[in-house]
């Protein structure tokens, strides 16, 4: 199971960001969801390359799309493997530097004129939080600070024992 009783966790620690942007989605794992539950109709891809401000897809459809590919155990290695890591590789390669959030967030970013995006995973124990972050118009200018808050969150939640891990007996 990725995330069980660690999502609650997880929204609380992410409530203020969460307030502050109103994007953010965090995604719980639910054994025997093989379906990826995203309505084609609410989905509009102009272009493939998602550099087109004419796409829409929402933070939960995303997560819905990371949920997915970690449960297809064909595609799953290599598509977490393919996401940048955090102060080491890719489009975060100097981002979460010195964190520690380095080496251990693994993410793809967007961007276009006054949207910021990431999305990815976050190791929490033996778990995996699949995220989403989408910044858009004023907010976007300073999303280092939001990326921050984010990467702060999820280690915080990610430190937060789960009730199994509390259970005596």
């Amino acid at each position: 199971e990725m995330i069980g009783t660690f999502e609650t966790e997880f929204e609380l620690h992410l409530h203020e960001l969460t307030d502050r942007h109103k994007i953010v989605h965090a995604w719980e794992h639910r054994p025997g969801s093989g379906e990826i539950g995203i309505d084609g109709d609410k989905v509009v891809f102009a272009n493939g390359s998602g550099l087109n401000d004419a796409n829409r897809v929402t933070p939960e459809q995303i997560t819905r799309i990371l949920q997915a590919m970690y449960e297809r155990f064909d595609v799953q290695p290599e598509f977490v493997a393919s996401l940048a890591v955090a102060g080491s590789s890719g489009t975060i390669h100097s981002r979460f530097e010195d964190s520690p959030a380095e080496a251990r967030l693994r993410a793809k970013t967007g961007s276009l004129t006054g949207v910021k995006a990431l999305a990815g995973y976050f190791p929490a124990g033996d778990q995996e939080v699949a995220f989403v972050l989408i910044l858009n118009g004023p907010s976007a200018t300073d999303y280092a600070t939001a990326w921050a808050a984010l990467a702060d969150a999820l280690l915080a939640a990610a430190a937060t024992p789960s009730a199994d891990a509390l259970a005596v007996g």
